[in-house]
């Protein structure tokens, strides 16, 4: 072989390596171990900017997500406690959209992107321990770059903490885009409730005074029901009232909402597939009509 193949050859080969090395980044990351954390029984982390990166948390403990923290040394902790990971971001993540998920926090957090408040979940009437919350993150993270996620846990009593696993992810399979928007059926009124929270998807920054609501048979474009809702003072959490037709077949409805800012231009689409499955109408040999809401 010649010397000119032969390099050809090798630079081939490195250019294949390279290109293989770059794509090579994972999808997801897990983010369950190795927390910086610390319990704050005066409630002093914010005015002291436990959120900050310049923060010196050195002389913190080291403990898991994935685990309460009354069996990490804390078994008389209620109230505050806050975890702090520095994690580094690929920086071929840079186009896509990357998801923080907690699979349950006992009982709320706040959190924070490299010293910035981006959103919350849970308040004082609705705990979040066993219910998935999940954060966009592109828009406040710097790729290719460590940054430092920190969140600040309300514990109401009992277990408290980040106890179910945590992960960053790109992986679209990973995601559920659509489960937001958490719906109430009312079979006997025909009646579709969507309480849907905005907070992972628009940033306070960003202004969104329009929502637009449409309902049709999966694999339709016939709209069933629509409603266009205006958002007041840019506020987040919404609950909408929809009229569903009447039937006693099963069927699977697919939801669209529509984000629209000032000049009715789409911010974001959400979408979620329900099943309509109303109980049967026909009197029981008893002659008793079983409802079920």
């Amino acid at each position: 072989m010649k010397l000119s193949t032969k390099l050809s050859l090798i630079l081939f080969i490195l250019i294949l390596t390279l290109s293989c090395v770059k794509n090579d980044s994972p999808k997801t990351m897990d983010l369950t171990t190795n927390w910086k954390f610390s319990s704050d029984e005066q409630n002093v982390g914010i005015s002291e900017e436990w959120f900050s990166p310049h923060f010196d948390d050195s002389q913190w403990d080291t403990i898991d997500a994935g685990k309460d923290w009354e069996v990490q040394g804390y078994p008389d902790l209620d109230g505050y406690g806050w975890y702090r990971k520095t994690v580094e971001i690929p920086a071929d993540w840079k186009d896509e959209e990357v998801w923080l998920k907690f699979s349950g926090v006992n009982d709320s957090y706040r959190l924070y992107i490299n010293g910035k408040l981006l959103t919350s979940f849970g308040d004082i009437k609705n705990t979040i321990f066993n219910s998935n919350t999940l954060s966009e993150l592109s828009r406040v993270l710097k790729f290719g770059e460590e940054n430092l996620i920190t969140v600040q846990v309300n514990d109401w009593g009992n277990s408290g903490g980040i106890w179910m696993p945590a992960e960053i992810t790109v992986d679209k399979n990973r995601v559920d885009s659509d489960f937001m928007i958490f719906p109430f059926i009312n079979y006997e009124k025909n009646t579709l409730l969507l309480n849907t929270k905005l907070a992972s998807y628009i940033s306070e920054e960003i202004e969104c005074d329009k929502v637009n609501i449409k309902v049709r048979k999966e694999g339709s474009s016939d709209i069933i029901t629509k409603q266009e809702i205006e958002l007041i003072n840019n506020e987040r959490i919404f609950l909408v009232r929809l009229n569903m037709p009447q039937t006693s077949d099963k069927i699977t409805y697919e939801i669209s909402m529509d984000l629209m800012d000032p000049s009715n231009t789409i911010i974001r689409t959400l979408s979620k597939k329900i099943t309509w499955n109303p109980p049967s109408l026909q009197p029981d040999k008893n002659g008793i009509i079983k409802l079920n809401n």
